[in-house]
């Protein structure tokens, strides 16, 4: 479907030559106009990672105005404007007015903005200035440089502070001045200062070039990292989504296991998919994004673009100048809204097929199908299965004609036929409909046309009603009053109050859910929430069935956070047992988890036993991650009033609440808030910090 702008109205000569105080105020004007268009929910709108895109503007021309932005993107990156070179275009001096309203911007929309980027010497980004400086001179003003961004932009979420150390590096000049190539001490001296002048809520990253592709590259990068990790600087790894046209899903799923390797979130920064063809493009996508965005380390991807003549490699748009969407986008739109990984309904546009035979293609419909003709669809993913396939078409004539719905290929398994009839001309649509018999994952579709000539004209093949997953908790309670809840993808489904059966002799009760989209072991976690404290209230879960296969409580692939064992009591890990004794979950078929630890490197059960340092000045939240209660102890010189507040990411506020300091410990719920990161704040007259904070559920 296309999607229809309202007018654009062009201020650009009016802001020509207006102060960022009067452009920032259009920008605002700007939100107001379009408020409309932001009811559409955000592409990446229920899923709890974001998928961002770039704002583009350079220098004092400002900001490039995109009403459309916040209805398709949650996260956001300057294009160019955040570069050195580009911001401080010779020694002091700045052009930081389109950097000033992207920020601005983001801000407004409680939108993540991240920093591109602190160091990047290629395409005309470099701060060439620098080279005629002494060494002590680049030094301090790289370090400048730093200071100046994070006080002009204190609520930045994320730093890029390095972009392509190996494929863009900075002259030999500029790294002897930070510290030359051994042990990578250019790039370290970098994140030393990052870190040193970054707000505590900052993420510092690190970006390169040609990683997903594989090859030697990985190794490299991955002893950086490692550097960096030893030093306490770095945050999160980006790989950037260039050139990836000819490279194939398992060599990007390849890649992206080598690099979970180093336990640290992962972030594909700059994807597009650069080919001029509207379904070799969506192919592309089709295969490439779902093992992105479903492997269990990244954390949130950022596009390089999306609209037609706005983008650095021009073919990679989305949406094309007129505000039609192109195949590829409304291939996206499907699969995070559900319809391409199971759930609800997958429509494809006859037009916009990957290939075909003897058909016509026509803007919004395919014509001319006679006998043995054919068209297909690349990768399309059925999930778990589709029950009916519905078929828009028009047919003048009433000879007997069919389409068969084959997989593979023009005569591989058939999962379907229909027998097109005369509609009342070629011009007046129907639908009709037919019970598929298989299918499911990702398949090559081919719709053949047979019977002979002039079988129908077609607009769109629609697969619906999944069969969904049956899962099966077997457990049992040691006093018959467990709550045991199921939860998939982090998401409570399900709750049994009262759990029943017979712990302590095996005696389990199978609790049955029937979910309506196709779910694997790995998405599951079973879990207990009224733990007594003691010895009274514990779960024991034997096994869980999904889809009839069946898998063991106590396989070493389990992952527990509420078994106790003398070596950790109920901390994280592997413990290959039936019982949660405390509140936790297990997670099946769970190889990759890993153990979180707090702030102070300890696994956090075992930090929260140890006697906190009372001295003034220290604040302490435990247990980190949390579950249903975070512990805040606040030391001051004197007893003082301190408010905390908790944000997601977004930085909405979820909790707030105050206390006294060195007197008590403050309790606060977090049973409410959703599994993952958060910050909290926590202020008074002789305290301001701010702490991550992990909640595990």
């Amino acid at each position: 479907m296309n999607r229809e702008l309202l007018p654009i109205i062009d201020f650009s000569l009016l802001l020509e030559k207006t102060s960022i105080f009067t452009r920032i105020l259009f920008a605002t004007i700007f939100l107001c106009v379009f408020c409309t268009l932001n009811s559409i929910a955000q592409l990446a709108d229920g899923h709890n990672k974001f998928f961002g895109n770039i704002l583009r503007g350079l220098k004092n021309n400002g900001m490039t105005p995109d009403p459309l932005f916040t209805t398709y993107w949650n996260q956001a990156t300057p294009e160019n404007a955040g570069k050195h070179g580009l911001y401080e275009t010779s020694r002091d001096v700045y052009e930081w007015d389109a950097l000033d309203e992207m920020y601005a911007f983001c801000q407004a929309n409680n939108i993540p903005f991240k920093q591109h980027t602190f160091l990047f010497w290629c395409c005309g980004a470099d701060a060439d200035w620098l080279l005629s400086l002494s060494d002590a001179q680049i030094r301090a003003e790289m370090e400048e440089w730093i200071i100046h961004f994070f006080n002009r932009y204190p609520n930045t979420a994320y730093v890029e502070v390095v972009n392509e150390p190996f494929q863009s590096p900075p002259p030999a000049k500029i790294r002897n001045a930070l510290g030359g190539d051994t042990n990578y001490a250019w790039v370290r001296w970098v994140y030393d200062k990052a870190r040193q002048h970054a707000p505590a809520s900052c993420e510092l990253w690190i970006n390169e070039n040609n990683i997903l592709k594989g090859g030697g590259r990985v190794n490299s990068y991955k002893n950086l990292i490692n550097l960096l990790k030893a030093d306490g600087n770095i945050d999160a790894v980006g790989m950037q989504g260039h050139w990836l046209e000819n490279v194939s899903a398992s060599t990007i799923q390849n890649t992206l296991n080598q690099l979970d390797d180093l336990n640290v979130p992962l972030y594909i920064t700059e994807y597009e998919v650069h080919i001029a063809n509207d379904n070799n493009q969506r192919d592309v996508w089709a295969a490439q994004f779902p093992v992105m965005w479903e492997h269990p380390a990244v954390k949130g991807v950022t596009l390089w673009g999306y609209k037609q003549g706005e983008m650095w490699r021009s073919n990679g748009y989305l949406v094309r100048t007129n505000g039609s969407e192109r195949p590829a986008m409304a291939w996206i739109r499907n699969y995070l809204s559900g319809g391409g990984s199971g759930g609800g309904s997958l429509q494809l546009q006859a037009e916009d097929h990957s290939d075909s035979q003897g058909v016509a293609t026509y803007s919004n419909f395919i014509g001319s199908c006679d006998n043995n003709d054919w068209i297909k669809f690349n990768n399309v993913n059925l999930g778990n299965g589709y029950q009916t396939l519905n078929v828009r078409y028009a047919r003048g004539t009433s000879s007997n004609r069919r389409v068969e719905v084959r997989l593979g290929s023009t005569s591989g398994t058939k999962i379907g036929e229909i027998q097109t009839v005369n509609t009342g001309g070629w011009s007046s649509y129907t639908s009709q409909s037919v019970t598929l018999t298989g299918g499911n994952g990702n398949k090559t579709i081919y719709f053949v046309f047979k019977g002979g000539d002039a079988v129908g004209n077609f607009d769109w093949f629609e697969f619906s009603g999944q069969s969904g997953s049956s899962i099966k908790v077997f457990a049992a309670g040691k006093s018959n009053t467990e709550t045991m809840r199921l939860l998939i993808n982090g998401n409570v489904v399900k709750t049994w109050n009262n759990v029943g059966g017979n712990a302590s002799t095996r005696s389990f009760v199978a609790h049955t859910y029937n979910h309506n989209t196709s779910v694997t072991s790995s998405q599951i976690r079973v879990q207990l929430t009224n733990d007594d404290g003691g010895t009274s209230k514990d779960l024991r879960v034997d096994k869980i069935e999904v889809d009839g296969t069946t898998y063991q409580t106590e396989a070493s692939s389990t992952y527990s956070t509420g078994t106790w064992n003398s070596s950790n009591g109920c901390g994280p890990g592997y413990k290959q047992s039936e019982w949660l004794h405390c509140n936790g979950y297990f997670q099946y078929s769970c190889g990759n988890c890993r153990v979180i630890t707090d702030e102070s490197g300890k696994n956090a059960t075992e930090a929260v036993v140890k006697k906190q340092d009372s001295r003034p000045g220290n604040v302490y939240i435990y247990p980190n991650p949390a579950e249903n209660q975070l512990n805040v102890e606040v030391y001051s010189q004197e007893k003082e009033e301190v408010s905390i507040e908790i944000t997601d990411i977004l930085s909405r506020r979820m909790e707030i609440m105050s206390g006294q300091s060195s007197n008590q410990t403050i309790q606060i719920n977090t049973s409410g808030l959703p599994e993952g990161l958060y910050l909290v704040k926590i202020k008074g007259d002789q305290t301001e910090v701010i702490r991550r904070l992990v909640v595990k559920k």
